[in-house]
């Protein structure tokens, strides 16, 4: 049960001193944000609507991010995906559903998803990913199916896993 604040009548919203109100501060706040790291429209948005900015004043302050080319979903999204892909491998799965919280609309993923799979394919991902966590051999039946619960909960697909461990029975590189 939400408590109410002592002076605070029902029907009104009781402002904080941080809220920000105005297009100047909404942009201050942004540039803020986007000197510590790149964000999709959809987190700056979130992170607007947390400090309390009204709605037409978070569209208003993106657009203008947008328009400077500050802010651009396609370019937050490849660098994101290549991201991962070089510092922390994951199957297309993952990586889909990470962009999809992110806030990145649902065709610009499969595009990015394609490209970024393109330039490294799953299986060799997965034979990175194979090699830094067991190191050089799989051999019994058990730590094969091991790492390959594992490598689904890593986002990568059935068919790419059971490519790779028929391809090699074993791991040898």
């Amino acid at each position: 049960m939400k408590s109410l604040h002592r002076h605070s009548r029902p029907g009104f919203t009781v402002r904080k001193s941080k809220d920000i109100i105005d297009i100047d501060k909404a942009k201050n706040y942004i540039f803020k944000l986007l000197g510590q790291r790149d964000y999709p429209e959809q987190g700056l948005a979130r992170k607007l609507e947390e400090k309390g900015c009204p709605p037409q004043i978070i569209s208003q302050a993106i657009r203008y991010f947008k328009k400077h080319d500050f802010v651009d979903d396609k370019k937050f999204a490849y660098a994101y995906a290549r991201n991962r892909i070089n510092y922390k491998p994951r199957g297309r799965y993952l990586l889909d559903h990470e962009l999809q919280k992110k806030g990145i609309d649902k065709f610009l993923r499969s595009e990015v998803i394609k490209k970024v799979y393109s330039e490294k394919s799953e299986e060799e991902l997965i034979g990175q990913v194979l090699k830094k966590k067991y190191g050089k051999i799989l051999k019994s039946r058990e730590f094969m199916a091991r790492a390959c619960r594992f490598l689904v909960r890593r986002g990568f697909s059935v068919q790419a896993i059971s490519s790779v461990f028929s391809k090699k029975g074993n791991i040898n590189e």
